[in-house]
């Protein structure tokens, strides 16, 4: 005897009793209706209300309800939504206070997981410390990671999960569900010139001219030449702009720099402006043999504007617009201020023949400078030079000093005046710069005091003579860079006087014992060098641990703690990463 079924509400949208299931699941010979039915029922969920009509809300790709009672529309909200009829596109009960909800498991249907599952995002630049990817953590768990940046980056903003974090570090998430993490890294001054800020903040000027680049970068001098304008101010040059020619000719009394003859080789003899005085012979001087003396002095011509260069102010930042925007014939001087930024420039073709006409980029009395993705190539005298006076909180990084000459002290095509750091007790972070065709200076230290950070630079092959020159009064601190192998007479390091000089220079040999002073000293593990014996003998005595250097660093904590905050890449990743981005680039901060 067969059944009658309750009959369905005549109610459009009134749910049906659950006993009518039952009766329906009862009679059916075909069980896999009610098994589908017992599913819907055990799927249960409950709704929860978000907002009031007219109100506005947040969610995360939710399917949200609007409506009362029995009646309902409902759509797909990724993240804002107003609780209203034009968000929702109709109005599903005219006259009755609405609502809009979402819907949560019931916990008869769904308990809440035990633990949930951390993916970290493999960043580039850097890494994400704290944990690991793939982790587990007891629902709840408060999470705190760190973003370390290598080399010369430094945290840019996270992103996924922990994009509410922003820029801050350490970073922390709760996990409440699964969670995917990750962070971009940019370009920062890191180590004794981080916290240079340059222009930030200031008024963003754009310049294509001699006469705008100069007032922008000061506008006010006092008596004495030195700039006085403090302003804060971010000036963007977008071409090249070429000072040669500019400010008429200089005449000196000049005469060749070296006894190294160039007539037999490819390149032309450079020569110097008889300073100190008396560096040159009397102009009707003769060899024995009754020649002409090479360095008889004679009286010529230069491009005068090497000679002037442009004067920066505190609180600047110059930044080339794209990669091909910089200076031609006149450099930078950067004297008596503070907190400046040069970025993205090239610096080229100033008296290249001519020690004394210019140099490039001149850095005395100053503080808080940020030397950053520069090209330097065909330049009478030093690329970047500092001294007499003190300069000190300086970081050099990303650079391609370019030595390629028709001129050169030792006739060879490599240009020998590099970079001279001389300055009184200057602390300088030279990190992740590139250099090529150079044959000298790269860098020496005056013996002035202070200490030289030397981090993931790149020397090319093609590099001839002494490198790095250190001093007995500055200490030379040298990681995780690169000296690729070559048969020219090359030393990565001079090794005159290696148990005076106090360097500290971990190969792989000996970074074992490097690192238990690094922990202790640094707070981190050092990065060892890599190099090989060249041409000329004796080529790595130079790569010394002299006990000297750690004992400095331990008296001088605010020394030591800003070297131990760059983190270094391991010397396997310095050419590849120097050569893509030493330089001008399209976007610095990549």
């Amino acid at each position: 005897m067969s059944k009658t079924l309750p009959r369905p509400s005549p109610l459009l949208g009134h749910p049906l009793p659950s006993t009518w299931f039952r009766t329906l699941c009862s009679v059916l010979a075909a069980g896999v209706l009610c098994v589908g039915i017992a599913k819907q029922a055990q799927a249960a969920s409950t709704w929860t209300t978000i907002a009031t009509e007219k109100q506005s809300f947040i969610v995360k790709n939710k399917t949200v309800r609007y409506g009362s009672g029995s009646t309902w529309i409902t759509k797909k909200v990724e993240a804002e939504g107003v609780c209203t009829n034009a968000f929702f596109g109709s109005d599903p009960l005219p006259g009755v206070h609405k609502e809009c909800q979402i819907s949560k498991p019931s916990t008869t249907a769904e308990s809440t997981p035990a633990s949930y599952t951390l993916t970290i995002a493999d960043p580039a630049d850097g890494r994400i410390a704290g944990a690991t990817s793939g982790a587990t953590f007891a629902s709840g768990t408060a999470v705190t990671l760190t973003a370390v940046g290598e080399g010369a980056y430094g945290l840019k903003t996270w992103t996924g999960d922990a994009a509410s974090c922003g820029a801050s570090n350490p970073c922390q998430i709760t996990m409440a569900g699964n969670k995917t993490v990750g962070v971009t890294f940019k370009t920062m001054p890191v180590g004794f010139g981080a916290g240079t800020t340059g222009g930030a903040g200031g008024k963003v000027v754009t310049v294509s001219t001699a006469k705008d680049l100069k007032a922008a970068l000061c506008d006010k001098f006092d008596a004495a030449g030195t700039c006085q304008d403090d302003t804060p101010r971010i000036i963007q040059l977008t071409s090249v702009i070429d000072f040669t020619g500019s400010e008429g000719k200089s005449s000196a009394w000049i005469c060749a720099k070296s006894s190294n003859a160039c007539k037999y080789q490819n390149t032309y003899q450079e020569k110097t402006i008889d300073y100190p005085v008396g560096t040159c012979h009397a102009a009707d001087a003769k060899l024995a043999d009754g020649s002409p003396d090479p360095f008889a002095k004679k009286q010529m011509d230069y491009d005068a504007a090497g000679g002037t260069p442009l004067r920066v102010g505190s609180n600047k930042t110059l930044i080339g617009i794209g990669a091909k925007a910089g200076l031609k014939g006149k450099g930078l001087m950067i004297a008596g201020v503070s907190n400046v930024i040069i970025r993205n420039l090239s610096l080229t073709d100033m008296d290249e023949w001519l020690v004394w006409g210019a140099d490039a980029m001149t850095v005395v009395g100053a503080s808080k400078v940020w030397i950053d993705h520069n090209y330097f190539a065909r330049i009478g005298r030093q690329f970047i030079v500092t001294g007499w006076d003190f300069s000190t909180n300086l970081t050099i990084s990303n650079n391609f000093f370019d030595g390629a000459a028709d001129y050169g002290y030792f006739c060879n095509g490599k240009h020998y005046w590099t970079l001279l750091f001389n300055g009184a007790n200057e602390n300088i972070t030279l990190i992740a710069n590139r250099f090529t065709n150079v044959s000298g200076r790269a860098p020496e230290t005056g013996n002035t005091g202070g200490t030289i950070h030397i981090v993931n630079n790149l020397w090319d092959a093609n590099n001839y003579y002494i490198s790095v020159g250190p001093s007995k009064s500055v200490v030379t601190f040298l990681e995780g860079n690169y000296f690729a192998p070559t048969t020219e007479f090359f030393i990565p390091i001079n090794g005159q006087d290696a148990n005076v000089n106090p360097v500290f220079a971990p190969l792989d040999g000996t970074i074992d014992v490097a690192n238990v002073d690094c922990r202790d000293v640094l707070g981190r593990s050092c990065a060892s060098n890599y190099a090989t014996n060249t041409g000329a003998a004796n080529s790595l005595s130079g790569f010394v641990l002299n006990p000297a250097v750690m004992s400095t660093l331990k008296s001088a904590p605010t020394l030591s703690r800003s070297m131990g905050l760059v983190r270094p890449m391991p010397y396997s990743k310095v050419t590849d990463h120097v050569k893509a981005k030493a330089g001008p680039q399209a976007d610095p901060d990549q």
